[in-house]
């Protein structure tokens, strides 16, 4: 009795799950079919074959050389790919720290206003946009000044234990 070779049984397998020969339920992840040494068992979720032995009443299957590559293969992209993510996230982790330090930095120093341009050197803005814009941030900076002199107030009140709003009543 001749053996087919592993490429002969690959190629047959369609050929015998069509013809019934193979053992499996309709929703199953893999299928069984008998060969002359066993069972070869194919996982219909990723196309990998492994081939199987009665060891001791038990079926023991172990996956075919193929698949033995194919998973070292992907070990090794997949270590490429954690060492190089390795190296973007550190990258990216100075770069916040340097982010934070210059952060700490601006916060420390005096706060100087900034130049702005007349509507005549930025042209972005007609005249009438131009005052507009100005009364907006007015608004905005005064607004702010309020609430956080009305939380300065607050803090106040409450590190004093409310002392100073119990001789307003």
């Amino acid at each position: 009795m001749t053996l087919l070779s592993k490429p002969v049984k690959l190629a047959l397998l369609p050929f015998l799950f069509m013809a019934g020969a193979a053992v499996a339920q309709p929703d199953a992840r893999f299928t069984l079919v008998q060969t002359e040494k066993g069972m070869m068992r194919l996982d219909k979720e990723n196309g990998q074959v492994s081939y199987c032995l009665d060891k001791g009443g038990q079926l023991v299957c172990e996956p075919s050389v193929d698949a033995i590559l194919a998973y070292e293969a992907e070990i090794e992209r997949l270590e490429r790919e954690n060492s190089k993510l390795r190296k973007d996230l550190s990258g990216l982790q100075k770069k916040l720290q340097g982010l934070s330090e210059l952060a700490g930095q601006a916060a420390e120093r005096e706060e100087k206003p900034l130049p702005r341009k007349s509507s005549e050197q930025s042209k972005w803005l007609g005249p009438e946009q131009e005052q507009q814009l100005d009364e907006a941030f007015d608004f905005a900076e005064n607004a702010m000044r309020r609430f956080f002199n009305m939380v300065e107030g607050l803090k106040q009140d409450t590190e004093d234990g409310g002392s100073n709003s119990d001789q307003a009543n």
